[in-house]
């Protein structure tokens, strides 16, 4: 009896306080968001309507989780939740899902929303911070991102922009040859990264050679930037599917690949980075503890992924 006992308290706590959660990340059905608890398995925190595609996630400072989705019978959204599935706000997008065009976050972890290609200006401040936020970015502008001053940075056109201070005149910083496009803007300590048609470079050198190509999707976790790349590999007539670390210092190591599951999204958790990877063999989860060199297997299921 004090056996079962035992048994029922520690799942009933579990979602609480076991470290070995993992998410949010999409469900395995699709259409909605769960966490991974190592003991008690899959948990949703959150549906969507109808079980609608969920097309892009990204979980901000303080937990905040943004979420994309578009159906056939629901038109395009950005959902925000909190870290528990609560929704913070719902607004509807009207020309891209890519999350890395249209939402940025400042050091203080306010939110930043770009719901029509014109502007970027839903502001959602962190928990506690009401203050108003001052940087009125050009019209036009996506890829709104913020200095350690909180002083913001943009991609208008082809043009990189960016104030030195906050409420300064957004200037022009760099800018990308026509008919190349820009798929992400990103800064890792004092360095600003472009990726364009898949070549990431620094802004300075935009123009030279790039740091990493065929890369696919940009994250930063913590103080390091991770790549999703995608190749072919001719000598195995095959893709293959990678993540590589990059470092302010412009270093580069890949810690991960895989030649059938695709990476979906990198993010922090107390207890290391998780990568949250699925294709036509299965899915899986896997974890880069500090100081280890490669991502480990956390779990792993086959089958096809959401």
């Amino acid at each position: 009896m004090i056996s079962q006992l035992q048994t029922l308290v520690r799942f009933l706590l579990l979602p609480l306080f076991s470290i070995q959660a993992i998410g949010p990340v999409i469900c395995p059905e699709g259409g909605a968001l769960c966490m991974w608890h190592e003991d008690a398995g899959w948990r949703k925190i959150w549906t969507i309507q109808d079980r609608t595609p969920v097309l892009g996630i990204s979980i901000v400072k303080g937990g905040r989780i943004v979420v994309s989705a578009e159906g056939h019978n629901y038109p395009g959204y950005v959902h925000v939740l909190d870290k528990n599935g609560g929704s913070i706000i719902v607004l509807r997008r009207n020309y891209t899902h890519d999350l890395a065009k249209i939402s940025g976050v400042t050091p203080e972890g306010d939110l930043i929303l770009c719901p029509s290609a014109r502007a970027c200006d839903v502001w959602i401040p962190a928990m506690g911070n009401q203050e108003n936020a001052s940087v009125d970015f050009p019209e036009g502008c996506l890829f709104p991102r913020f200095r350690s001053n909180s002083a913001g940075l943009c991609v208008h056109n082809q043009v990189i922009l960016g104030q030195e201070e906050v409420g300064g005149e957004f200037d022009e910083i760099g800018r990308v040859p026509d008919s190349h496009e820009v798929q992400d803007l990103r800064i890792l300590g004092d360095q600003l990264w472009i990726l364009v048609d898949g070549a990431l470079h620094t802004v300075e050198a935009i123009s030279g050679q790039a740091t990493i190509t065929d890369v696919v999707k940009l994250w930063i976790v913590e103080d390091a930037m991770f790549a999703q790349t995608q190749s072919f590999d001719e000598d195995l007539d095959r893709l293959e599917f990678g993540i590589s670390r990059v470092s302010s210092n412009a270093l580069t190591e890949q810690v991960w690949s895989s030649p059938s599951r695709v990476p979906h999204i990198v993010f922090q958790t107390p207890d290391g980075v998780v990568l949250d990877a699925w294709g036509r063999e299965g899915r899986g989860l896997y974890r880069l503890r500090s100081g280890q060199r490669k991502f480990e297997v956390f779990w792993e299921q086959p089958g096809p992924g959401p």
